[in-house]
Formats: structure tokens, C-alpha cells, sequence
């Protein structure tokens, strides 16, 4: 008679396959306020006490709160640039796409008008009397290149001949405005009731700087070409006053009131002139031209930046001494400065820094606010609910959910993190510096409570890393010559032994136990050692050019790519020898495993190719054509059989159908992808990039089995407990498969699960959610007409 199967559903499950993948969303990083690579500028806004910064070239501004220091909104424009404010109305006027004024509401950010002026706006400038803006346009002397804007009705109201308008300032006690035509010399009278040209203070050269001063009632000009002076206008009578000759090339100007000082910025120096006298009264000697200044009255101090040179440097320089207190280095870029009075508070804005220093004025302290983050490497944790990315530049690891998608914080962890590791075992995520040669410190982020745990010194100064399951949990470094790991449990450096002179990487195999260590001599070889007892199993010489290596544990294989002579070797675990070399295309760098198909994927990032190996007879099958596409990672979506591969310098992702060896799709991303994972729960594909200063996320739609999606309670037991692969186990949400000891064999996610690789017999799946003492106690059953029941038995059979 022939033995019974206990089955309580009597029934094989009925399969059907719908696949596909679409681009599901892209997240910002660090949250919803990056996005400017480069800022050129900020502004400041004082009716709102808040700070904008901007690049002229990107497509958002950001908002910051002045006193807080910290982002609060952000808003598309189109193109930001030559700001003015309207303190009549409330608002922001700015130069936009070249051709357009806009005007933005500083209280709710929304845009009230564009006004089209035809050609690029150089200068705006506010009358709060008349409530006008007057607006300088690139055009020739010919045409008139002066518009005035009614910012009650946001029209154009008029146009003035007024050559190449470089400069403007107002002068509300006599409703007039200065404007300096760049080709005419000699400054323009704008009278703000007529809008007409009612004078030209004339005088020789060419206008660089000017500055209305309203304590004196003059405006300073900055002249070249006929002498280097400065030209002192009395705004009453419209006539000059005085001439003073300084320095080479004079261009900025800035008052200290208190001191009767007026500072103006020559070539390697400052003149100091007296505000009263309009004379010279001394020079500050400088070792480089200043290019930006500001003026704290609070604090007394003048703040100068240089943007050029070897060593670019913000130098503060006391008002009564006139000698320099300090210097700060800056980037070699171009850069401006901010004052907001009210903090006093003076923000650095350097357009290669992706960031903005603010300086206190009175204690010199400084804060930096990130505007672009810089994602480098991403990393699951255990659970794969929340996605870490490492911020290269700002030391800083971003988090988000896997299954909302939205950004939850920022870890700040210090250096230049560009790797990750996560704990299989610890909720634990481990960062190491992109630079080898900068420290050898291990950072350990706890992924729970989201903040820095320990910073682990390893030693030496060259270090490459990867986690193992080892007791406890493990993350094993290798620090020149010397194996060691970083304990899951104490967070402190272990050393294992010393193997040779230089490791360049490390990989895993959880089947055979045993950390496999590559060489980084010319005669590179893979040294085994025994993750247990740490003794050195095996050398296995693999040849020169050695680039990646990569583990198939299903078969207990060790993969070398041999970058040199186009050849992958693979290394039987068990054997601890070489089992056989493939030939494959031009320089192989990345690879993925199908467990389905039993195939390896190799990306040949010379030929625009994939190689595809399969792996019971180890020879290469087919080349999958992926274009100009140089494939840099893979990764293998397990629900749908597909491989994923990151182009990293396009940003382009190829989908690979596993079944046919085909591209299914490619998704055009922004350049610079960085890394990619695979987040099985959610089918989710995560890409980095840092062009875009964000994680783009490809969602995978593969369904397969039926679906039941449970909307009430029901007697009796509503899941087949008798399954075969691929299984749909009537979860609707991630649970777990135990043995019948109550360990963990693989993760259940919602639909079709992969079970081939599961032996037959009796099993149990826990419901997420549940925690479990990892018995079998747990495996009662809840009462009929509850929830459900909270583990229950299945039987797999083939």
C-alpha cells in the first residue's frame, strides 16, 4: 500500500507568468530639498527672515530658515538668477531663462508673473518708492535696453535707451535711480515718477562696482580704463564730488558706518577710504585680489573672499583695526557671499562645495548646510525595509524606506563613506572611507536606531572589506598583510593572520566557511582561510589582472575574473582547486547568478557584451548584445528571473531575461550611477546616482500563481499546505519559512516564491511580525475565525 502524504489540501498549484518592469519613482537625497550640484548665490529675504540658494543653471531654489540654519521648502524655476525684493508686495523678483522676469510671493514661493524682456537680464533693481523694478537687458546701444516693471500690475511700462545697463542703485529719498551704462561712461538719472532720463553725471572710464550709501547720501563708483579711482556722487545734486585715485584694478565696494569707512577691493590689496573726507586713508595688503565683499555692522568686521589662485581663501579683517583677524581655505571655484543682519551671520556660497558655509560674524563659528548629496554605495538591511546610502562628500549615510520610498533621516558617520556593508546577522550597516589612503577606521551604523555606534580602528592605511556570517556576525578587513574582522557583538578589531604582503579584496562562501582573500602582487593568487579556526587552507594561484571575484554558494563555486586575458576561473570550494577556466568577451567585471536557470552572467565591458555560463558544464552559451552599455554591476531579480546591469558612466540599467538570454528593456537614467541592489520583498531594483543626487527605483511586476487576497475571516484553512515550485503561499505581507526546527531556510514575500532550492518535507511559515525564540513552540495554531493563524505547516514535495 503506498504511504500518504499528510495533505490537507489535496492540490498542485495552478501557474501563470505576467512580467514586466517600469521606473516607479525617484527618490531625492537626503530628502526633498537637494538638488543643487553647484550653487552659485544666495539671497537673502528679510521679510521672511529666510535664506534662497540657487544656481543659475538648475531648476529648483532652496529655501532656509535664517536662524534655524536648516532647508525648509524648495521650488522648481527655470533658471534663477539677479535677484531684487520687493518689500512693497512681498516678493522675489529674479532674472529667469534668459529672456523672462519672474516674480515669486517670498511667503508661499508660487510664482505671480513672468514678464518677457526678449534678451538675457543683467541687473534689477527695486524703487520701493515708485514700486518698480528697473531691469538691464543684453542689448546693444541702439535699442533700448532699460525696461521698467510696475510691480502692481507685473507690465512693462516703459522702455529706455540706456546702452549696456551693467549696474544699478536706488536712491528712494529722491525716487531716482543710478544706472551705469557699461559703453557711455558716466552714470544715468532715471526719474522714478516721469520714468524718463533726466540726467548724466559724467566722467570718464569704465564702471566695475558701485554703491549707494544712504548715511552719506553718495553713491561710490569704481572706474577703469581712463584711471583706477573711485568716483564719489553726491545723489542731491547729481554732480561728483570727488575723484580718489587708488590701486589696480578697483571693483568692490562695501561701507563700515561705524568707523566712517568706505573699503574698496584692488589687486592683491584693500584701500581704506574715509567716509567723510573722501580721502585715502591706508591699504590692507592682501596676498591675492578679493573678488566678493561684505560688511557686518554688528560685529564690525569686513569679509573677503578670492576665488582664484592656489589657495582661494575667505579673510575677515577687523573694522577698527583694519588687520585681519582669519582665513579660511575655500574651493577652487568661483564663490559669493550672504549677509543675513538679523543672525548676523554671513553665508559663503562656493559653487563647487555642493554646500553652504554659514560663519557667525562674532564667534567665527561655522555651520554647513548640504545642498546635493553625493550617493555612492547603497546597502539593504537584514530585514531589506530600509535602503542606506552613503553621501561620499558629506559623511553621511541617507535612509529610506523600501516600502514607502520616502527619505526618513541622515546618519552622520564623518569622512567620505563610498562603501557598505550590511550585518546578515546584527542590524548593523558598516561604512568604509571611498579613499583607501585616508583612514583605516571601520564605521558601524546602527540600522534600528539609526545613528553611529562605534568607529572601529583597524590599522595600516590600505583596507578592503566584506561581511560574513560567522557566529555572532562578522566584518572582515583585510589592512595591508594582515586578515582580521570587526566583532558583530563588542564592535572591536580582531586579527586572524598575516598572509602576504598587500590583500586587495575579500569575498564570503557561507557553504564552505571560508573567507577567500585575493593578492595584489603581480602574480596574483586566492588565498583560503578557514572563517572557524582562521587557518590558511589553501593558495591558489589564478594568474595576473585578477579583477572581481564572486561567489555562487548554490554550487560552491569561487569566480575570478581575469581581466587580462579575458577568462573567468572557476574555483571549486569544496576542492579548494581550480575546476575549470571560461573564455568570455573583452575585460569581464561584474557578475549575477540566475538560480533558476543555473546560468552565470558576466558583464565584458569592453564589447558591449554578457556572457552567459552555464554552470553545470562550464562553458559560455551565448552573448547577450548590450550596445555601447559597459556594464559595471549586476544584480539578479529573483521573482521575475531577470538580471539587472548598472552602466555606471551612462547611468543606463539593461534588463536581461534569464529565460531567453535576451534584453527585455533598457531604462535611459541620468549618468553617474553608482550601485544598485536588489530588495526581494518589494521587487524592487535601486539605482544611485550621483548626477542626480538621488536613488531611482525600478519596480518589478512579474506575478506568479494566483493570488487571494484575504478580506475577511474564514474558517478552516484558507492556504494550499501542499506546494510545489514556484509557490504562491498566501502572504500578504514578508514572512518567514522555517524549518522544522524552527530555523529560518528563506524569506516570503507577497505572490510567487522560488522554493526549487528547498529540500521536501515539512516546513512552516511565520507571519512577519511575530517574533520567534527559535523553537518549534511557537507552531500553534490560532483558533478558527481569528486573523489567522500566526505559523502555520506546509509541505513542499516535488
Amino acid at each position: 500500500m503506498p504511504r500518504r502524504s499528510p495533505i490537507l489540501l489535496p492540490a498542485i498549484l495552478v501557474v501563470g507568468v505576467v512580467s514586466g518592469q517600469w521606473l516607479e519613482s525617484e527618490v531625492a537625497l537626503p530628502d526633498s530639498m537637494s538638488g543643487i550640484p553647484s550653487p552659485d548665490d544666495a539671497f537673502y529675504v528679510p521679510s521672511e527672515n529666510t535664506i534662497w540658494v540657487y544656481d543659475e543653471g538648475s531648476d529648483c531654489v532652496i529655501e532656509m530658515d535664517a536662524q534655524t540654519g536648516r532647508k525648509t521648502r524648495r521650488f522648481q524655476v527655470d533658471g534663477f538668477g539677479t535677484p531684487c525684493f520687493d518689500p512693497v508686495n512681498n516678493r522675489v523678483y529674479c532674472s529667469a531663462a534668459d529672456v523672462s522676469v519672474f516674480a515669486f510671493d517670498a511667503a508661499t514661493l508660487e510664482r505671480v508673473a513672468a514678464v518677457y524682456v526678449d534678451s538675457g537680464p543683467w541687473v534689477l533693481c527695486h524703487n520701493p518708492i515708485a514700486n518698480k523694478v528697473y531691469i538691464g537687458v543684453s542689448r546693444c546701444g541702439c535699442l533700448p535696453s532699460l525696461a521698467i516693471l510696475d510691480c502692481e500690475s507685473n507690465e512693462i511700462v516703459k522702455w529706455l535707451y540706456a546702452g549696456y545697463a551693467s549696474y544699478a542703485c536706488c536712491i528712494p529719498s529722491r525716487n531716482k535711480v543710478y544706472v551705469a551704462p557699461f559703453d557711455q561712461g558716466g552714470v544715468l538719472v532715471v526719474d522714478g515718477v516721469t520714468d524718463t532720463i533726466v540726467g548724466h553725471v559724467e566722467f570718464e572710464g569704465d564702471i566695475w562696482g558701485m554703491l549707494y550709501d544712504p548715511g552719506a547720501g553718495k553713491v561710490y563708483c569704481t572706474t577703469e580704463g581712463w584711471s583706477d579711482r573711485v568716483v564719489v556722487i553726491d545723489a542731491s545734486g547729481d554732480s561728483v564730488v570727488a575723484e580718489v585715485s587708488v590701486g589696480d584694478d578697483p571693483r568692490v565696494l562695501c561701507v563700515n558706518q561705524r568707523d566712517e569707512k568706505v573699503y574698496v577691493s584692488e589687486r592683491n590689496s584693500i584701500a581704506v577710504l574715509c567716509r567723510k573726507g573722501d580721502t585715502l586713508l591706508g591699504r590692507i595688503e592682501l596676498d591675492r585680489s578679493q573678488s566678493v565683499m561684505t560688511f557686518s555692522e554688528s560685529s564690525n568686521r569686513l569679509f573677503c573672499l578670492a576665488t582664484h589662485g592656489t589657495d582661494p581663501k575667505l579673510t575677515v579683517i577687523s573694522g577698527a583695526r583694519d588687520s585681519i583677524e582669519a582665513e579660511f581655505s575655500t574651493g577652487r571655484d568661483r564663490g559669493e557671499l550672504c549677509l543675513d543682519p538679523v543672525q548676523d551671520r554671513v553665508w559663503l556660497v562656493h559653487h563647487g562645495s555642493m554646500g553652504l558655509w554659514g560663519f557667525d560674524a562674532g564667534t567665527l563659528d561655522t555651520v554647513v548646510v548640504t545642498m546635493w548629496f553625493t550617493p555612492y554605495a547603497l546597502s539593504l538591511t537584514t530585514d531589506q525595509r530600509k535602503l542606506f546610502c552613503a553621501g561620499r562628500e558629506e559623511g553621511s549615510l541617507a535612509v529610506i524606506s523600501a516600502a514607502t520610498l520616502e527619505p526618513t533621516g541622515t546618519v552622520p558617520v564623518g569622512g567620505r563613506p563610498g562603501w557598505l556593508v550590511g550585518n546578515p546577522i546584527s542590524p548593523k550597516v558598516y561604512a568604509r572611507n571611498v579613499s583607501y589612503f585616508r583612514d583605516s577606521v571601520v564605521r558601524v551604523v546602527n540600522t534600528e536606531a539609526e545613528s553611529l555606534e562605534a568607529v572601529v580602528h583597524v590599522g595600516g592605511q590600505y583596507s578592503s572589506m566584506c561581511c560574513a556570517e560567522v557566529g555572532p556576525g562578522r566584518l572582515y578587513v583585510a589592512v595591508d598583510s594582515l586578515l582580521g574582522y570587526v566583532d558583530g557583538a563588542t564592535n572591536r578589531f580582531i586579527a586572524v593572520r598575516t598572509i602576504v604582503r598587500g590583500l586587495d579584496s575579500l569575498l564570503y562562501n557561507p557553504v564552505a566557511n571560508r573567507v577567500y582573500c585575493l593578492e595584489r602582487d603581480l602574480s596574483q593568487r586566492v588565498f583560503v582561510v578557514d572563517a572557524s579556526s582562521g587557518v590558511l587552507v589553501a593558495s591558489i594561484p589564478v594568474g595576473r589582472g585578477v579583477g572581481r571575484m564572486y561567489c555562487i554558494p548554490e554550487r560552491n563555486y569561487l569566480c575570478v575574473a581575469r581581466t587580462t586575458d579575458s577568462l573567468v576561473i572557476v574555483i571549486d570550494g569544496a576542492a579548494n582547486s581550480v575546476l575549470d577556466s571560461v573564455r568570455v568577451g573583452r575585460r569581464p567585471t561584474a557578475f549575477a547568478y540566475s538560480r533558476r536557470q543555473d546560468k552565470l552572467y558576466v558583464s565584458n565591458t569592453q564589447d558591449g557584451s554578457v556572457s552567459v555560463i552555464d554552470c553545470g558544464t562550464l562553458t559560455e552559451v551565448c552573448r547577450v548584445d548590450v550596445g555601447f552599455h559597459m556594464i559595471q554591476f549586476m544584480v539578479y531579480d529573483s521573482i521575475a528571473d531577470k538580471v539587472y546591469g548598472l552602466a555606471r558612466s551612462s547611468g543606463d540599467v539593461v534588463v536581461i531575461n534569464s529565460a531567453a538570454d535576451t534584453v527585455e528593456t533598457v531604462f535611459d537614467l541620468s549618468p553617474h550611477g553608482t550601485d544598485m541592489v536588489w530588495c526581494e520583498p518589494y521587487r524592487r531594483c535601486f539605482v544611485s546616482s550621483s548626477w542626480r543626487s538621488s536613488v531611482y527605483v525600478i519596480k518589478d511586476t512579474a506575478v506568479v500563481g494566483l493570488h487571494s487576497p484575504r478580506a475577511h475571516p474564514v474558517a478552516g484553512n484558507r492556504w494550499p499546505s501542499v506546494l510545489s515550485a514556484p509557490a504562491t503561499l498566501g502572504v500578504d505581507r514578508a514572512a518567514d519559512l522555517l524549518d522544522i526546527c524552527g530555523r529560518k531556510v528563506m524569506d516570503i514575500v507577497p505572490g510567487p516564491n522560488d522554493i526549487r532550492h528547498v529540500a521536501p518535507g515539512v516546513y512552516f511559515v511565520k507571519e512577519e511580525g511575530e517574533p520567534s525564540d527559535g523553537t518549534c513552540e511557537d507552531a500553534e495554531p490560532r483558533g478558527q475565525g481569528s486573523e489567522g493563524p500566526r505559523v502555520r505547516k506546509v509541505v513542499i514535495q516535488r
